[in-house]
């Protein structure tokens, strides 16, 4: 009975602390998950990456990238899309999502002209994205520090993956990048690049194509393992 006791009494307290430390752990996965606001992709902690987090898109700010807002999970009913009155407080509260799997015409930037159609598909992902609620599923980041991530709009009932609709419409493809992320949906891409190439590029679009190359559509430059020094 006494070798009972002391066994007890040694195991007790192990159990308090070993519940605490249980009890720890879970309340600060549900504070990342469901409470915490993220505002740049840098406190996004890893365990995060693969799970879902949702808000909504402010605006599109290039052809394959898109400003996102994010809105705690358990926040989600109590929240309105903010109209923000400069560029500065936008780029505050909001993080620059980089769609994944996909290479669209880019803007011009820093001194470099705008590449063929980029000015229509980034309306067409504006006409997509812009104001909508939105799902996002982080993937990495990538060497820009924007966050590569699956990003999914409700429209009605329907939720419509963003990469996807980009390769449809003709206003993208697949970026075949070392560094390319596809969250497992590279067959489904593929089915509707192929597609695309048929039914939706417009005849101007394909002309370009042919004089040029498809690689004129390559413009986010490609990661290589040389480039990795693999």
């Amino acid at each position: 009975m006494q070798n009972k006791k002391d066994l007890n009494e040694l195991f007790q307290p192990l159990l308090f602390v070993g519940c605490g430390s249980l009890l720890t752990i879970c309340s600060y996965i549900l504070y990342q998950r469901g409470f915490r606001k993220y505002s740049s992709p840098d406190l996004i902690p890893r365990f995060m990456y693969g799970k879902y987090l949702f808000g909504h898109i402010v605006e599109a700010c290039d052809s394959d990238n898109v400003r996102f807002k994010h809105i705690p999970l358990f926040r989600i009913l109590g929240n309105k899309n903010v109209e923000y009155q400069n560029k500065k407080l936008m780029y505050k509260n909001t993080m620059n999502i980089r769609l994944a799997g996909i290479d669209a015409p880019e803007m011009s930037h820093f001194g470099k002209t705008a590449q063929p159609f980029s000015k229509e598909a980034m309306e067409f992902l504006n006409k997509l994205t812009k104001d909508r609620y939105a799902i996002i599923k982080p993937l990495r980041l990538d060497r820009y520090s924007r966050l590569v991530a699956m990003v999914y709009v409700r429209k009605g009932l329907i939720i419509k993956n963003v990469s996807l609709d980009m390769i449809r419409a003709g206003y993208a493809t697949i970026y075949s990048g070392i560094d390319a992320e596809y969250d497992g949906k590279l067959n489904k891409f593929k089915k509707c690049e192929a597609k695309a190439s048929v039914y939706y590029l417009t005849f101007i679009q394909k002309m370009f194509i042919s004089l040029v190359g498809r690689s004129c559509y390559q413009l986010t430059p490609i990661l290589t393992a040389d480039a990795l020094h693999i």
